[in-house]
């Protein structure tokens, strides 16, 4: 609910069955990390959408999600992630005209620096590019958010900004 991406697994359902008390779940093969467009298909937004469609009812959208939810926890984390900055520029994205025009680039160095985690600094963070402009084309590592392309994209978990939108709060 509070994280960036989506996850793909093949799950093995059977030690969640046998198992009372904390939920288990045992993967098959490779763990994959997937990113959504900006904008939701379906106008129900999940994971980064949540982050910039509809944001005025953004406790209300995330409430939605289970009928189990605490809201006074819910509005904590909120209030934890508002100095995130992929939560701030995905926020920020509202105020840009056209921005369909546009897709968005998540800069990630692919050096593998595992040890340090530190705090990304807005230039680390992204960058806009126009669509139709063909001399802007980003080759990998990076991550792209397009806004309406009917389709999510895999993230590589070498990627040194993955981490961040697998796992926003760490509990």
């Amino acid at each position: 609910m509070f994280a960036f991406t989506s996850l793909g697994v093949t799950c093995d359902k059977e030690p969640s069955q046998r198992n009372k008390g904390i939920y288990t779940f045992h993967i098959q093969g490779k763990m994959y990390h997937f990113i959504n467009d900006l904008i939701p298909v379906n106008e129900k937004g999940r994971n980064l959408q949540l982050y910039y469609f509809d944001n005025k009812n953004e406790l209300k959208n995330r409430m939605a999600r289970s009928a189990k939810l605490d809201e006074c926890i819910v509005k904590n984390l909120m209030g934890l992630l508002k100095i995130n900055p992929y939560s701030i520029f995905l926020k920020s994205l509202i105020n840009i005209p056209q921005l369909s025009d546009f897709y968005i680039v998540l800069k990630c160095d692919v050096g593998l620096n595992q040890q340090t985690y530190n705090l990304s600094t807005t230039s680390e963070v992204v960058e806009l590019w126009v669509e139709r402009d063909a001399t802007n084309y980003i080759f990998s590592p990076h991550i792209r958010i397009y806004t309406k392309s009917d389709r999510s994209r895999l993230i590589n978990y070498y990627y040194d900004c993955y981490d961040p939108k697998f796992a926003t709060v760490l509990f």
